[in-house]
């Protein structure tokens, strides 16, 4: 046997090792093997046929070989391989190969040793090139290669099964059909309308029909595909295909199938597919449901997604509309994000137990299941990967019995979280599992006025309970969306600091824009201020805002359940980089963790598949060892496979891990650039993380990052220094907020006045009482600004003190940056302020002055933009209080205030200039007047005034969450 075949029979038995692959799955070019392809005399260095993957072909090469691997794969792709097993191959033609370069000493290994060099960590190297279907190949990633052990290689192969868009493809045909079953089921049960009730309250709909038994399409679709899980597995149950009679897929035979399954456990999945079968369930009728439920299973059995995929997920969340799973809280984390923050939280072993029989795992919002279900299968390789690997079943059987906790309000969450585990390794049963649904109402044994309530997963900061063993209730135990009390109970084991890691994506549901907390079908008013009074005593003393929403709430959750040396990996809106409200939760995560990472992404940076906001993730070690401060990460586009969500976590921990505060750089996949990072030394606690969602952090955000620190720089160079404080600092007062003011004209009378619009050329009550209500985005607008509104006195008992509070200077409380002007507004005399504008009172003439032209500056932008919300492309929105918080030049300093006071002079010609929307700022000449005026209040020395006004304007004006669709 040549020296190269024997490296590569050994890489394949190591890759055995570590993997938990079948043998007969991973086929090594060792001279003995028979043809691998049809029609073709060439064979791989190794061939792979794994379960529910397309094949794939490996080409391996030492690193100081000139033979390409990546032109051998390409040589090869497009045969199809010989196999006997139909689930190896599906009969699908190779398009995916992977180039491996082995380590340059391999040359040198003892033949007798090269498995245990690989196994004991030596460096492996690799790429993917897959054949397009319309001719050529994609190369990922297109520079370098991917880097790890050979369980990190394993890991890799897996999560390459499918891209985002044969995902999204699948998702959209199976939804078709399920939803057709659905209408089918509605149909059929036209004439048993309490039968649908019955349906509908058990899958937690009451009340909703079209709900219900699209809930129940679904149910019955997951555990179709289990029960053939089952039946490849070896387990003696019937397959799909068993049920089938000449009329097509029978569903009482299916029924049948489900209930022996039962017999031996797995209730958490089939108990309730069994219960929510109509119990009139004869006519002919109903066979078209269940064949619309089989070419369902056909859709996603025939793409060959592999494990990444939480089809259930994928499905529920193209069934059911926005609104119902809003409403539910039964959101869907996408398998390729839901792999990003698996291995951000788990890029390794380190700091797990020595013993995999003690790992845990917990998300108490679970959803879908999408996220611990990635968490568990990253689990499940690193205990693969031990030496030696544990028993995989065993293993198993106690990760579903104690190590996996999952929690979640609404049942059907429930269920899809079970199956998709449950799917992980069907042939193993179990008993009771760790995943329950949470109490959220009142309990029904509660007497007539009492606050005895439970508020779902908040329940975890009861401080008056030991939490060893919490009271939920699993899916077979719910009846509509409330448990049925009395009878078995599920006891799920959620001990304080007993988690290794929590990952989640908890609901953002807060107390604006019209939203209210608990806010659900079936809470009543009384049930809900009940609720609420609950939530805030449990909350007390936690990071928990409940203006930031729910998501303070969980963070407090993970803290309190994650061990010394855990670590959290959270979903978060991207309001949580920079909102007052977020405040105790950041000072949290500063001053208890350490590894602290806060990362965004580039597109319209939503990681939900529901939300369609931006988000963010954040990733921290619990302890005082580590890097202190927060690593900020942006990735510049939306992550295309799961493989890419792996790799470019790998990437995004391994620099930061290195990285010193102030170190910034690219974020590198293999030698392609796919974001940037940046460290930044530690901050006063809360203070708002400036760097989450800026895309250039290793450019621009570094000189952004001083400006609103007191210093100007270009390009790292240091220009000047100046005195800093805050908004709240440098003004007696900012505000009051409109609530106060008054109200619009047939809006609820709130307030002081009842607020009209100004009609132009209308003369009479307008000219009392004038307001800057709203801001004007398609006018031609200058500082000095006419008021829009005025107002009529609504209640003179507070008129007095709202009349005494007008001002002349206001500021932006949601600056549109594609359409609007200005961010400070200058009016002629004193008005009240507006929806849109913030009153500030008090400073001398040259200070509001010289504030007023710096906050129309490029400087006074970036400076906004950098501390404010990216929640929404091209718009930033601040409260009342985060305003006091932004920091600004100290324009009460002798220095700043004389060279401000130069420019008093020409006062009428800078507010009088007309400005382009604040997007143009790079292209505008009056805009750059106002530019150089500021850097010369600031200090900044002649020679450099232009060009560094210039910069910041290119660099921010390419913002992408500055320029929108610019």
């Amino acid at each position: 046997m040549a020296a190269e075949t024997y490296i590569n029979v050994s890489f394949r038995d190591a890759l055995l090792r570590v993997s938990g692959w079948d043998p007969a799955d991973v086929v090594a070019d060792d001279r003995k093997a028979g043809d691998m392809f049809e029609g073709r005399q060439i064979k791989p260095d190794v061939l792979l046929t794994l379960p529910a993957h397309p094949p794939m072909l490996v080409e391996c090469k030492e690193s100081d070989v000139a033979d390409d691997p990546v032109e051998d794969a390409k040589k090869k792709l497009g045969v199809a391989p010989l196999s006997d097993k139909p689930s190896r191959s599906n009969g699908e033609y190779v398009r995916k190969g992977i180039a491996v370069r082995y380590p340059q000493e391999a040359k040198d290994w003892p033949r007798s040793e090269m498995e245990a060099e690989f196994l004991k960590g030596a460096e492996v190297r690799w790429k993917f090139i897959t054949k397009a279907k319309g001719g050529g190949t994609v190369v990922w990633p297109k520079a370098g290669y991917l880097t790890g052990t050979i369980s990190d290689f394993a890991s890799s192969v897996e999560n390459s099964s499918a891209d985002v868009s044969v995902i999204t493809k699948a998702g959209v045909a199976v939804a078709f059909h399920v939803s057709a079953a659905a209408a089918a089921l509605r149909g059929a049960l036209r004439k048993h309308p309490g039968e649908v009730e019955r349906i509908s309250a058990r899958m937690g709909y009451p009340g909703n029909p079209e709900a219900g038994l699209r809930v129940a399409c679904v149910v019955w679709f997951d555990s179709l595909l289990i029960l053939n899980e089952l039946s490849r597995a070896g387990k003696p149950y019937k397959s799909v295909d068993a049920c089938r009679t000449q009329g097509g897929l029978d569903g009482r035979k299916v029924k049948e199938a489900w209930k022996l399954v039962l017999e031996e456990n797995y209730r958490s999945i089939f108990d309730v597919a069994v219960e929510c079968y109509p119990q009139v369930m004869s006519s002919p009728d109903y066979r078209g449901v269940f064949a619309n439920l089989d070419k369902a299973v056909a859709a996603v059995e025939g793409e060959l997604l592999g494990k990444t995929a939480n089809i259930g997920g994928e499905v529920f969340a193209r069934v059911m509309d926005g609104g119902e799973r809003k409403k539910s809280a039964a959101f869907y984390t996408r398998p390729e994000n839901a792999e990003f923050l698996a291995h951000a939280v788990l890029p390794d072993r380190a700091g797990l137990p020595s013993d995999p029989g003690r790992w845990r795992i917990a998300d108490f919002a679970c959803g879908t299941g999408a996220l611990l279900r990635a968490g568990y299968r990253r689990l499940r390789k690193l205990a693969d990967a031990e030496p030696p690997p544990p028993d995989m079943g065993e293993f198993h059987r106690r990760m579903m019995e104690s190590g996996l906790c999952g929690l979640d309000i609404n049942p059907i969450a429930v269920h899809l979280t079970a199956a998709g585990i449950v799917g992980l390794q069907p042939e193993t049963a179990y008993h009771d599992t760790n995943i329950g649904g949470m109490k959220l109402g009142k309990t029904k044994t509660a007497p007539a006025g009492t606050d005895d309530v439970r508020c779902g997963s908040i329940e975890l900061l009861d401080k008056d309970s030991s939490q060893q063993h919490l009271l939920t209730y699993d899916f077979s135990q719910l009846r509509g969306s409330q448990p049925v009390e009395g009878g078995d109970i599920n006891r799920v084991s959620a001990e304080d600091k007993s988690f290794d890691a929590v990952l989640m994506n908890p609901p953002y549901s807060g107390t604006r824009g019209g939203h209210k907390a608990y806010d659900l079908p079936g809470i009543t008013v009384s049930d809900r201020m009940l609720l609420l009074k609950r939530d805030a005593r449990l909350s007390k003393g936690t990071c928990r805002d409940k203006k930031a929403g729910m998501s303070t709430a969980f963070a407090a959750i993970a803290d309190r359940k994650i061990k010394d040396g855990g670590k959290v990996g959270l979903i978060l809106p991207l309001t949580a980089a920079a909102a007052g409200s977020f405040r105790k939760m950041r000072a949290m995560f500063e001053e208890c963790y350490r590894d602290v990472i806060a990362a965004a992404f580039g597109g319209d940076g939503s990681i939900s598949a529901d939300t369609n906001m931006g988000e963010m993730t954040l990733f921290a070690r619990k302890g005082n060892s580590g890097r202190e401060g927060v690593g900020y990460v942006h990735i510049d586009a939306p992550l295309a496979s799961a493989n890419a969500g792996a790799e470019i976590a790998r990437a995004m921990v391994g620099v930061l891990d290195k990285a010193k505060p102030g170190d910034f750089g690219p974020l590198i996949v293999g030698e392609d650039q796919v974001g940037s990072f940046y460290a930044a030394p530690p901050a006063s606690p809360g203070s708002p993380w400036y760097g989450v969602g800026m895309e250039s952090l290793m450019g621009f955000y570094p000189d952004a990052h001083n400006l609103i620190t007191g210093v100007v720089s270009k390009e790292g160079i240091r220009l000047v220094a100046f005195p800093m404080t805050t908004i709240g600092e440098l003004f007696e007062e900012v505000g009051p907020t409109h609530h106060l003011i008054g109200h619009l004209v047939g809006r609820e009378p709130i307030g002081a006045f009842t607020i009209h619009e100004r009609i132009p050329g209308q003369l009479g009550r307008e000219t009392t009482h004038l307001s800057l209500w709203a801001a004007d985005g398609g006018g031609k607008v200058t500082i000095l600004t006419e008021p829009t509104h005025y107002g009529e006195i609504y209640r003179r008992d507070k008129t007095a003190r709202e009349i005494a509070r007008k001002t002349d200077l206001f500021y932006q409380r949601n600056m549109s940056w594609t359409s609007q002007k200005i961010l400070t507004a200058v009016t002629a005399e004193p008005v009240l302020g507006g929806s849109v504008w913030a009153p500030l009172r008090g400073g001398s003439e040259i200070t509001r002055f010289a504030f007023a032209v710096w906050a129309n500056s490029i400087f006074g932008f970036v400076n906004h933009w950098a501390v404010g919300s990216r929640q929404h492309t091209g718009r930033t929105r601040t409260q009342i209080g985060d305003i006091r918080r932004i920091p600004c030049p100290n324009f009460t300093d002798p220095k700043l205030a004389a060279r401000a006071e130069s420019y008093l002079e020409r006062r009428d010609d800078l507010f009088g200039m007309e400005l382009e929307p604040a997007v143009y700022a790079d292209c505008d000449d009056n805009r750059r007047k106002l530019d150089l005026a500021a850097a010369d209040i600031l200090g900044v020395p002649a020679k450099h005034r232009e060009k560094t006004a210039a910069w910041f304007a290119k660099h921010w004006t390419a913002e992408p969450k500055v320029r929108g669709g610019r």
